[in-house]
């Protein structure tokens, strides 16, 4: 009973993390994004963090509020399993090659933004249903880590790295400049999500671990 109670107090703390993460992002677009005309690979960024930041980690927690108990046993593999698929998927569609096939084919692109978002889901799902906060915590800071990287890529390349579709004439931003634009974008949304739902979740379970008397860095064998 009281195992099933502390599983309860963690996935609530969980879910409020991962709400706080999409709740700063949507703060963020709300501030940010209308004053912002990007060209066609900022929109398409934008699209990408409006999907992964906001709706997937809404949804997990949606689902995980319907159903607490279909999601109580998520072990580490599988986290780690949605962690590597998520930064593999999303490298994989911006590279030059994938990108440009999806910026000419509609059916490509559709494809390319529905495996992201369900990567996505099931990245935040299975932090939300993870056994172990240390887990969940680890694979954000990962995920971020390597989001980040492909943001920071985007901005500091002297050259267009990624060819997006025929310029909007209504756009203030055109080639590199637009992809430096995407790049901070995803640099700008990293910490919002990933990072500050680590940061949330480390703090929830320090204060849970203060609460009921357990030394913070204690080793198994007590010493």
């Amino acid at each position: 009973m009281g195992s099933a109670r502390g599983h309860a107090a963690a996935l609530e703390g969980t879910l409020w993390s991962v709400g706080a993460g999409a709740i700063a992002v949507a703060a963020a677009a709300l501030v940010v994004l209308p004053a912002v005309q990007a060209g066609p690979l900022g929109r398409h960024m934008m699209l990408h963090i409006f999907s992964m930041s906001l709706l997937a980690p809404l949804a997990a927690i949606a689902l995980a509020r319907r159903n607490p108990a279909r999601g109580a046993g998520a072990g580490a593999k599988g986290l780690w399993i949605a962690t590597l698929l998520q930064m593999a998927l999303l490298w994989a569609w911006h590279s030059p090659p994938v990108f440009a096939a999806s910026e000419t084919s509609p059916a490509v692109q559709i494809a390319a933004h529905a495996a992201l978002f369900v990567s996505a889901l099931l990245f935040w799902t299975s932090v939300v249903a993870s056994r172990s906060s240390w887990q969940a915590m680890l694979a954000l800071l990962v995920n971020g880590k390597l989001a980040c990287l492909l943001g920071a890529l985007l901005v500091f390349a002297p050259r267009l790295l990624i060819c997006a579709a025929p310029t909007d004439t209504s756009a203030s931003t055109t080639g590199v400049d637009d992809q430096h634009l995407a790049g901070l974008l995803m640099i700008a949304a990293c910490p919002l999500s990933y990072v500050l739902t680590a940061v949330c979740l480390a703090a929830q379970t320090l204060t849970r671990l203060e609460r009921d008397g357990v030394p913070r860095f204690a080793s198994r064998s007590g010493l």
